[in-house]
């Protein structure tokens, strides 16, 4: 019974150890006003959409490659129909 017990405690004071350790953390990083805060949330959306448009284009530069390759060794490869 008192090794069940053991665990149990030893399991508690680690969440509290956790928190206190969190609190602390929390103290000694202040958080930005309010507004502030919802500038770099803005700043951050944008900045997301960005990155989603970018990742659009390099997906499409990727396929246009990928196909220009396919047409240049399929031009290269076929033998000549002669005229």
């Amino acid at each position: 019974m008192s090794a069940l017990y053991g665990v149990r405690h030893s399991a508690h004071d680690r969440d509290s150890r956790s928190k206190t350790c969190a609190c602390r953390l929390l103290c000694l990083l202040p958080l930005p006003l309010l507004a502030e805060q919802h500038r770099i949330v803005a700043k951050v959306d944008e900045l997301m959409a960005l990155c989603d448009q970018l990742e659009a284009q390099l997906t499409t530069t990727q396929t246009d490659s990928r196909r220009l390759l396919e047409a240049v060794l399929r031009d290269a490869l076929t033998p000549a129909q002669a005229a």
